[in-house]
């Protein structure tokens, strides 16, 4: 008779706490919505945090991608840019025992160009987004463990 052997549970992270020289992000879903603070470490009073549908997240091949629109958004009428920072968070196995896990995480910055409504107003063209890639270093982690 064959004897089954017990493989460890593979825990999930629930928070990413991520770094680099001015950037800081903490993005959780342990509480009943997700929620992504983005902070300057030279303004960190400044911080935006994002909550709930504010947030939006797609899985793919590669990693979850979380997404937030930063700053205020232009004025419809006049236009402006628009900034979105996508975080491409990758699978993390944690140790059944708890404790953290350190991550590489790619931060993608996306500025769109947009014209307003006012009439009239050129066709964008040529190149909309520019993107600005970003090397992030931290930890996944899990707040609390399950049974």
């Amino acid at each position: 008779m064959a004897q089954s052997i017990a493989l460890p549970t593979v825990r999930q992270p629930d928070t990413f706490t991520l770094h680099e020289i001015d950037v800081s992000i903490v993005y959780s879903v342990k509480g009943k919505e997700p929620e992504l603070t983005y902070s300057l470490v030279s303004a960190p009073k400044l911080a935006q945090i994002f909550k709930g549908n504010e947030i939006r997240t797609l899985k793919t091949e590669i990693g979850t991608l979380v997404s937030v629109t930063l700053g205020p958004l232009p004025n419809p009428d006049v236009g402006g840019d628009v900034t979105t920072l996508s975080l491409l968070l990758p699978t993390v196995n944690l140790n059944p025992d708890g404790g953290a896990a350190p991550v590489d995480v790619q931060a993608i910055f996306t500025t769109q160009r947009h014209y307003g409504n006012i009439e009239p107003h050129p066709p964008v063209f040529g190149q909309v987004e520019s993107y600005r890639v970003t090397s992030l270093k931290g930890t996944a982690s899990l707040s609390t463990l399950m049974p």
